[in-house]
């Protein structure tokens, strides 16, 4: 299950962290955020951290800049087998719409019920079919609420079927 980390960093920490990936969670896209909102960000970002364009005028000691809450999002170890460049794709374009395999590893990776899944996929206008040994699979394993994707891999892979991140 995923879980939720509260921590305090500088900007400077937040932003060479190469382990988190940032998005504007879908939630807020329609109404509030677009390409304007966030180049405004990172204007005031840069504006506060080089005073006058001078970096040597940033007080690391006393200045500090309140951003409020700001979730990321940790792969460990790839365990939806989804590579950045796909997961990119996936925060960033409105109007990706996944695969089946890449929709099921998501819900798999975040480990949800098989309502949710089933939720998920369909507002991907994905559906799990009763005549497909894929589907049976996956929804065998997500009902038992076995989520490791290796045992999962290795039952697609015994009955002829493509594997997650395949």
């Amino acid at each position: 299950m995923s879980k939720l980390n509260i921590d305090q960093q500088t900007i400077k920490e937040l932003f060479t962290n190469k382990k988190a990936d940032f998005l504007i969670p879908d939630y807020q896209r329609p109404y509030a955020w677009d390409e304007n909102e966030c180049q405004t960000l990172w204007d005031d970002i840069f504006a506060f951290a080089f005073p006058n364009d001078n970096y040597s005028e940033f007080d690391t000691e006393n200045d500090e800049y309140f951003l409020g809450p700001i979730v990321t999002f940790k792969n460990d170890d790839n365990k939806a087998n989804i590579d950045r460049k796909l997961f990119s794709k996936i925060r960033c374009d409105k109007d990706y719409k996944p695969k089946k395999k890449t929709a099921v590893a998501l819900a798999i990776a975040l480990e949800l019920s098989y309502e949710d899944m089933t939720d998920l996929l369909a507002r991907a206008g994905i559906a799990l079919s009763p005549s497909s040994r894929f589907d049976i699979i996956i929804q065998y394993f997500v009902m038992k609420k076995i989520y490791d994707v290796s045992d999962i891999n290795l039952a697609l892979f015994k009955h002829g079927q493509q594997t997650l991140g395949e």
